[in-house]
C-alpha cells in the first residue's frame, strides 16, 4: 500500500467518524431509553479514532509525517 492509499484510507475512515459524530450530534436530544445504541456508537467512534492513529503511525514508521494544515488527512465534509 502507497503512502498516498494509506492517507486516502485515513480520510475515508475520517468520513465514517464524521458520520457518526453527526449521528450522535442529531439524536442527542433523545432520551437514553430512545438510544440503545448509545455505548455502540460511542464505541464505534473510538475504535475508528484508534484506526486513524494507527495509520498515521504507520506513515510515521515510513517517514512521512508532518505534513502541513492542508494535507491533513480529514473527510471533505470537515473542510468546510
Amino acid at each position: 500500500m502507497t503512502n498516498q492509499e494509506v492517507r486516502d484510507l485515513r480520510k475515508a475512515v475520517d468520513t465514517v467518524i464524521f458520520a457518526i459524530e453527526q449521528y450522535q450530534h442529531d439524536t442527542h436530544d433523545l432520551s437514553v431509553s430512545d438510544r440503545q445504541d448509545l455505548r455502540e456508537m460511542a464505541l464505534a467512534r473510538t475504535k475508528l479514532q484508534e484506526a486513524k492513529l494507527w495509520l498515521g503511525m504507520a506513515l510515521g514508521a515510513r517517514g512521512d509525517s508532518g505534513y502541513p494544515q492542508e494535507l491533513l488527512d480529514h473527510c471533505e465534509e470537515r473542510s468546510v
